[in-house]
């Protein structure tokens, strides 16, 4: 039911986000290109895939059209010659809630900064007032970031070290909390390296949608209203300061993940491309309306292809691996309360199981120590492993790699380390993928069944 309620909400943050989308894309251009665009979102793979993750990309969807909605209402009072303060004012207060929503966004908040700067007059005061109303609503997420961690961007900085020390998992479980070995060579092949990733994957990024990235050639079109026209670079400058935040921390190329921020501009670049192959398509005078119709159908049928794919294709069940709700949740019913397990997905235990669990750390004797001295303030009863780490490459991650101190437990050998408390081990459904290594039998009686 939770895990329901979350996609409920999620859609409806869509829902939302579709909304003010069409309104502002009316303002930009017309009420059919505005549907015939919210109509290409629909059919999307990458809105439904992601409003079914549980993560905030829905949510920032909503506040990034609200932010956007804004700069268009103030670009059309600068062009008509009236005061476009009080709509800035507005675009920083969708922007401060959207840096809460996902600090990466602040990076589409500069590229909003850089553009306000460059088209309103006069510039110290209109771009002052959305930075300042942005600063006050974010300051006291920083102040309570250093109040809790002692640095005010908390833990997210050591997501810097992902592809350059390791992958993310083996960084954010490391007891060490010095950021070492961060070269800036190494910084800057990674963010290289994931701008290409981006660039090559523009089309899946931007949604399959055909004319999405037409609008980096629309770039070059001069609409006919002004408003239009200014927004369009308005669009870009955020995309490339996005692309440049999400090269710099890295983001899961071709798949849904919570530092995806390309979704964001996926109705604005499909109402650009849309409405310049529109231009472009009147400019063949064929003046027959059928072959119009025709035209815009070929457009929908070709964009709804990977959607079609994803529903012919999608159970709609749990996503194994590795998630297995209710078997997950047993290990609720097997620990009390106040104890803690340590998993290679302690989300997932923290999530389903309703217990603390703490992220495995890099090495055995790690987790001994913590559990000796009482690090977490709560004794930690066992170890939860699943196809996280079981199903990593034998060699290079397993036997060699990031999990070599973890070999004997991930390959469910016999062999404990020394001093390992958990003696006590029960394999999981299914098929035995998953196991828990506990500090006792604590399941005798109501183990589940494969």
């Amino acid at each position: 039911l939770p895990d329901r309620l979350i996609a409920i909400g999620a859609l409806f943050w869509l829902a939302v986000g579709f909304g003010i989308s069409f309104f502002t894309l009316r303002r930009l251009f017309d009420v059919k290109v505005a549907s015939l665009t919210i109509g290409l979102c629909f059919v999307s793979t990458t809105f439904w895939e992601e409003s079914l993750t549980g993560l905030p990309q829905m949510f920032m969807f909503a506040l990034f059209s609200a932010a956007v909605y804004c700069l268009v209402r103030a670009v059309e009072n600068h062009t008509e010659s009236r005061t476009a303060t009080g709509w800035l004012a507005l675009a920083g207060v969708a922007f401060g809630l959207l840096a809460l929503a996902h600090a990466l966004t602040i990076w589409l908040f500069v590229g909003a900064v850089v553009f306000s700067a460059m088209v309103f007059r006069p510039k110290l005061r209109d771009t002052a007032v959305m930075v300042v109303i942005f600063l006050v609503l974010y300051t006291p997420w920083l102040v309570r970031n250093y109040t809790v961690s002692g640095s005010t961007v908390g833990s997210s900085i050591y997501t810097l070290m992902y592809q350059v020390n390791g992958e993310v998992d083996a960084v954010m479980r490391t007891s060490d909390q010095r950021i070492t070995n961060l070269s800036i060579g190494g910084l800057r092949r990674k963010a290289q390296n994931q701008a290409i990733g981006q660039f090559d994957n523009i089309y899946g990024n931007l949604g399959h949608i055909v004319v999405a990235p037409v609008f980096f050639v629309a770039l070059l079109h001069l609409f006919k209203r002004r408003d239009t026209s200014l927004m369009r670079w308005a669009v870009f400058l955020m995309w490339l300061a996005g692309v440049a935040g999400m090269s710099l921390f890295g983001v899961d190329v071709g798949d849904p993940g919570v530092n995806d921020l390309h979704l964001l501009f996926i109705p604005l670049a499909t109402a650009y491309g849309l409405a310049f192959v529109l231009v472009l398509w009147n400019r063949l005078n064929l003046h027959i309306p059928l072959a119009r119709t025709v035209f815009i159908i070929a457009i929908y049928a070709v964009s709804a292809v990977p959607f079609a794919i994803y529903l012919l294709g999608s159970s709609f069940a749990v996503q194994w691996p590795p998630y297995v709700a209710p078997f997950i949740g047993k290990l609720g019913d097997w620990t009390e309360p106040d104890e803690v397990i340590a998993s290679d997905m302690p989300w997932a235990v923290a999530w389903y199981a309703d217990r603390k669990s703490v992220w495995m750390p890099q090495t055995p004797d790690e987790l001994v120590q913590m559990k000796d001295w009482n690090t977490l303030k709560a004794p930690i009863v066992g170890l939860y492993l699943t196809p996280i780490t079981g199903d990593q490459r034998f060699i290079s991650d397993i036997a060699k790699g990031d999990l070599k101190e973890w070999a004997p437990l991930v390959m469910r050998t016999t062999a404990f380390p020394p001093g390992w408390p958990f003696q006590a081990a029960i394999p999981m459904p299914i098929n035995n993928e998953t196991i828990f290594y506990a500090d006792r039998d604590r399941w005798t009686g109501t183990a589940p069944e494969n």
